[in-house]
């Protein structure tokens, strides 16, 4: 990789970051997020077994209960602080997937191709929005993206002639199942981009 794409690719991580940090707090925390937030924030084993969760798998909750926790939240505590660090777990897996996005578009294309995915994915307005919500999509999809480069991996080496028995061939395929189980244990659609 060349000093000017490293260098573009370390600009557009920041630019993600920094667009999702902007204004992160603008809007009032709304229904879903106050749904997830307050699942959340139950004793870790109720989360799984909380009755809003009839739609949704628990992993996205069981990691913004250990998110809230390293970050010192608990119930009662004020709505701006609540939202502000529920969101930023958000904020992390936008840029992580955005990140990502490089090495999936330069195994397709080449260097230049992986770095206009990543500044794509970067400023797509969508998933910027999502990036600022405490929701599980930016989870998932991040999750997702690790699970398709894991798949790559394994299967380029399959296609190089290597066994399946090598590290080089089960470590990325075993990568990938691990990684799209958790996909599906953050959000059921998960399923409809594996398959």
């Amino acid at each position: 990789m060349s000093t000017s794409l490293r260098l573009f690719l370390l600009a557009t991580l920041a630019g993600a970051l920094a667009l999702r940090l902007q204004e992160l707090t603008r809007q009032d925390i709304w229904w879903d997020e106050a749904r997830n937030i307050d699942v959340a924030l139950r004793p870790f084993f109720q989360v799984a077994t909380a009755p809003e969760l009839d739609i949704h798998p628990p992993l996205y909750f069981w990691l913004l209960h250990l998110w809230n926790g390293l970050a010192g939240v608990t119930p009662g505590a004020p709505p701006g602080e609540v939202g502000f660090v529920g969101r930023r777990l958000s904020v992390g897996a936008g840029v992580r997937g955005v990140a990502l996005l490089y090495p999936l578009g330069a195994r397709g294309g080449g260097g230049p191709i992986g770095a206009l995915a990543a500044l794509i994915g970067a400023l797509l307005p969508f998933w910027l929005a999502e990036s600022q919500e405490t929701r599980m999509y930016t989870v998932g999809f991040a999750l997702l993206l690790a699970a398709a480069l894991a798949l790559l991996t394994g299967w380029r080496g399959l296609h190089a002639g290597q066994s399946w028995r090598q590290r080089g061939v089960w470590l990325p395929l075993g990568s990938f199942v691990v990684l799209a189980a958790a996909a599906l244990l953050t959000h059921y659609n998960a399923v409809f981009i594996l398959v």
